[in-house]
């Protein structure tokens, strides 16, 4: 006989009539459901038309005779399954539809709802369920399942599920109904599972996340391989503004309303990197050549006088710090030789660019990091002292094409989200170093302030073009979006921040797959790039830390309860506000005071 895989009439219902009671609803076992998995059969490996047996939680194919299903439900002797696609109920080899409403939580599990009042009201109250294996949970407050390596990811989820805007933009299956991404759709899942207040399991899986970031990421984030946090969180950024429609104008998604601000780039070129190797070499030629020749005067002129060595020694000193050594004549055939180029080498190119995300310096490691009685010594500095970077007036020197570039960095105007990155990785030629240094963030009322050009704190986004845009694969959507205004504040709280912890933070290999190169010039283009070089963002390559127990956690603040939570996979726990500024944090995460939601107590 002919099998069938399933056809329309048969997602219809195949013209069964539904049932209101069914003799089989006793066997349903909610304990082993899990809708965190991607929808596939476990048979054929199919997308299309699968079902989940309720009693052993299988997905299989096709519910008509002999598909994997409806062989299952003869073999097994299990009887109700439920549709992935739209939740309906069938009981099989029967093949008629149940409709019962004890079934409704269940269905809730597989496609979570919220209305806006649920919404609205997610930050204001404190609500604890417990799921059926009597595991009590704080709603917004969800363990992640450990998946492989993929903690990096748990941790990154868990940070940007703190923003409101776009927790609430994706609460909402409205407002990507029609995207063609799938990083849009299982990340919108994710996020509603984790605010979820009636799960059937107080964890969550990113199993079906995981799979469509592969996918899309031509596998540069796998589950078995550890990648950098910071790399991957501008990349799903990213993804998810070309997925939900967004363009290169300023506000044109709501990634870009949330994170997006300006910077002003001052450049001045000073000279190539082979000029600037060349003077460095004469130089220690001139050294070790005035060396060799104040030995040897000392040792001929070893019976005069001490007056006469004294004046002679002050004298040639003085000729040196004169500028009359083979430094100074080097230095003047070079002046020489470029003197029409001088002018042009020394202007400064000006330029605001877009950046979703602010690059901090750390101060290197110290040579010696044991002390006196042999304890390790771990630098602290402030992060206003690493914002510094902003304040328009230090220097930092680059080289681009061969040639040293000087830039000084300035903010222009803030975002409502203000996220920081700490660059602790350094790239050497065998190796990747990180830099422990603690950065003690500021909890409360970061003034951002001294680092602004102008004086007027914030400012509206360039505005956009009201005709519609359409583009292939990413249409334009009717819906509005979650309203968030500009800030008119340049004080910020802090709401969650991103952990790196190892056992040797000096520990690091570099393997030659994962994360590709288009990192900062492919994300400026669509105004999501990241303000400073990151160790991580280079052509080809993915650092993997080398020590087995090297981890990403993070620190979140719930705003029902006022209480900061420590999350790392599948433990999670309360933490002190304290310990949260002084961790070894990797990512910091703001939200400015302005801001139409509920204040954090103090």
């Amino acid at each position: 006989m002919k099998q069938e895989r399933g056809t329309g009439a048969e997602m219809a219902g195949g013209g069964a009539r539904p049932r209101t009671a069914c003799p089989y609803l006793d066997t349903v076992d909610r304990k082993r459901l899990n809708f965190d998995f991607e929808k596939i059969c476990s048979v054929t490996l199919e997308k299309q038309n699968v079902f989940c047996c309720l009693v052993c939680g299988k997905y299989l194919q096709g519910k008509s005779h002999g598909t994997p299903a409806e062989t299952h439900s003869v073999q097994a002797g299990h009887y109700v399954f439920m549709s992935l696609e739209d939740g309906r109920v069938f009981c099989l080899p029967d093949n008629y539809e149940v409709v019962d409403s004890s079934l409704d939580d269940i269905r809730y599990n597989l496609h979570p709802r919220f209305t806006k009042e649920e919404i609205q009201g997610l930050d204001s109250t404190v609500l604890k369920k417990a799921d059926v294996f009597g595991v009590k949970y704080l709603r917004g407050i969800s363990p992640m399942n450990d998946i492989g390596r993929a903690d990096y990811i748990n941790a990154t989820i868990q940070l940007l599920a703190r923003v409101v805007p776009l927790r609430d933009f994706f609460l909402c299956e409205e407002n990507y109904r029609t995207s063609r991404s799938a990083v849009v759709h299982t990340f919108g899942k994710l996020v509603c599972k984790l605010w979820s207040s009636r799960k059937l399991k107080a964890s969550v899986s990113a199993h079906e996340f995981l799979h469509a970031v592969s996918w899309a990421s031509k596998k540069r984030f796998e589950i078995d391989c550890q990648a950098d946090a910071a790399f991957f969180i501008k990349w799903l950024m990213h993804e998810l503004h070309l997925g939900i429609g967004g363009s290169h104008k300023p506000g044109s998604s709501i990634i870009h309303k949330c994170f997006q601000g300006e910077v002003r780039i001052e450049t001045e070129i000073l000279a190539s990197a082979k000029d600037v190797s060349v003077m460095m070499d004469d130089f220690e030629r001139a050294k070790r050549g005035n060396m060799n020749e104040e030995s040897t005067n000392s040792l001929n002129n070893s019976s005069s006088s001490s007056s006469s060595s004294s004046s002679s020694s002050s004298s040639s000193s003085g000729d040196r710090g004169n500028g009359s050594g083979p430094i100074a004549a080097h230095g003047r055939r070079k002046e020489g030789k470029h003197s029409n180029k001088g002018q042009d080498a020394q202007r400064i190119q000006s330029k605001t660019l877009p950046a979703l995300m602010l690059s901090l310096e750390l101060p290197a490691s110290p040579l010696f990091k044991e002390g006196r009685e042999g304890k390790s010594l771990i630098p602290e500095i402030d992060i206003r002292e690493a914002l510094q970077k902003f304040d328009g007036i230090q220097f930092f020197d680059t080289v681009v094409d061969g040639k040293i570039h000087r830039r000084r960095y300035r903010l222009v105007r803030l975002p409502p989200y203000l996220l920081l990155h700490m660059n602790r990785f350094s790239e050497t030629k065998f190796s990747v170093e990180k830099n422990s240094t603690i950065v003690d963030l500021c909890i409360h009322s970061l003034d951002m302030a001294p680092y602004l050009a102008h004086e007027s704190v914030g400012g509206k986004p360039a505005a956009t073009s009201s005709r519609k845009r359409k583009r292939s694969g990413h249409p334009d959507f009717p819906l509005t979006v979650p309203s968030l205004k500009s800030p008119t504040s340049s004080k910020f709280n802090l709401i969650g921040s991103l952990c790196h912890q190892s056992a040797d933070p000096s520990a690091f290999a570099e393997t030659s797959e994962g994360t590709s190169g288009s990192t900062t010039s492919g994300f400026a283009s669509n105004g999501a790039s990241a303000v400073g070089s990151h160790a991580g963002a280079r052509e080809g390559t993915s650092y993997v830390p080398a020590v087995q127990n090297a981890t990403y956690l993070a620190h979140v603040y719930s705003k029902p309860d006022s209480q900061w939570y420590e999350l790392q996979d599948l433990r999670t726990q309360p933490t002190a506000p304290d310990l949260v500024a002084r961790a070894e944090s990797y990512l910091a995460l703001y939200e400015n005071l302005a801001l139409d939601t509920v204040s954090s107590s103090s």
